[in-house]
């Protein structure tokens, strides 16, 4: 449904085997970096990333729990293609501190139900908290999370 897609990035890649691909998208997107190794040579992969006002149609919503952002993040590319698969996210600071958030952490939607991933933080500057998290899989909805 695109009305609930506020913003969307897809990009074309080049596959190899053994590499690692790193794709960096546009300030306006939570989803910073997708970052991963892959196990096949492959052209004409695209990678997309979406930031969503509610969940994807094949998921839930988030109860209990004060999500910042629901994403979309789709490859062509079979997952068991796909090893070593990082997520790199921001979270505006202001935010964090206006809803007294003690942790983010992303969530992937995983058989039926939202799966905690462990999320790390890895930097921050005056405007963001940036987090790091390895992801089983994309083609899935995500969500980060603030609790």
């Amino acid at each position: 449904d695109d009305s609930n897609v506020i913003f969307s990035d897809t990009v074309p890649i080049l596959v190899m085997k053994g590499k690692r691909i790193i794709k960096a998208f546009e300030a306006n997107h939570s989803i910073t970096v997708i970052d991963f190794k892959s196990k096949v040579t492959q052209k004409n992969v695209k990678l997309t990333v979406e930031s969503l006002n509610a969940p994807s149609q094949e998921a839930k919503p988030i109860k209990n729990e004060l999500v910042y952002e629901y994403n979309n993040i789709y490859i062509n590319l079979e997952n068991e293609y796909i090893e070593k698969a990082v997520v790199r996210f921001k979270v505006r600071r202001d935010w964090i501190l206006k809803n007294n958030i003690n942790i983010m952490q992303l969530e992937q939607y995983i058989h039926d139900d939202w799966t905690v991933l462990p999320t790390e933080v890895i930097g921050q500057d005056a405007r963001y908290l940036f987090f790091e998290v390895y992801a089983p899989s994309f083609s899935l909805p995500f969500a980060i999370v603030g609790i």
